[in-house]
């Protein structure tokens, strides 16, 4: 049934289709919103808060300069296919050392971004991926429950969401650019 869809679609009716008054009025209200997305994530990134926490995170972890990072990410397995376990951060680099079926609950102890922007934990085993790198992005575990160390002493009305490993506003920006930037490049390789 694809090839048929994709056979009655000639070429020039995709021209069309492209170069469509909806098509080009959507496409520039998506421009604007991928150009104030970046002036935005940028802004936010530039903010002394922002910098403080990446600072923090990137200290040694003990457990008084990190008390307000979560310790635990509890995880579920969703994507059909399940997902890889790697020796490292890095998908490329890293080799496959395993696999979780689709419906396993992990812990992962760790939570960085890779260099595709792929959001990684770190598990027992090994490390796995958030979501595919492909343009789609589809979800290959989602995050169920977050803990601390000191979950009895922890005083959630004081923090920040990002400071209790909650995604944050900066984060979201991130990783909606780098889903908007590979789609542009798709669609400018087309």
């Amino acid at each position: 049934q694809k090839s048929e869809i994709s056979a009655s679609w000639s070429g020039q009716k995709w021209q069309q289709a492209i170069t469509g008054e909806k098509f080009v009025e959507c496409f520039k209200v998506l421009s604007r919103l991928c150009r104030s997305s970046q002036l935005e994530v940028s802004r936010l990134r530039s903010t002394k808060e922002h910098l403080d926490l990446e600072a923090a995170r990137l200290q040694p972890k003990t457990a008084k300069s990190h008390a307000t990072h979560p310790t635990t990410y509890t995880l579920l397995i969703v994507n059909p296919d399940g997902a890889v376990i790697r020796d490292g951060i890095s998908i490329d680099f890293a080799s496959a050392v395993g696999s979780y079926d689709m419906g396993t609950v992990i812990e992962a102890r760790d939570r960085v971004v890779n260099e595709s922007g792929v959001v990684r934990y770190e598990s027992e085993r090994g490390w796995v991926s958030e979501c595919t790198r492909g343009s789609g992005r589809e979800p290959i575990c989602e995050v169920f429950e977050v803990t601390h160390a000191g979950d009895a002493d922890l005083q959630v009305g004081d923090r920040k969401g990002s400071d209790l490993g909650v995604t944050d506003l900066s984060t979201i920006g991130s990783n909606t650019l780098s889903r908007l930037a590979s789609t542009f490049k798709n669609l400018s390789v087309s």
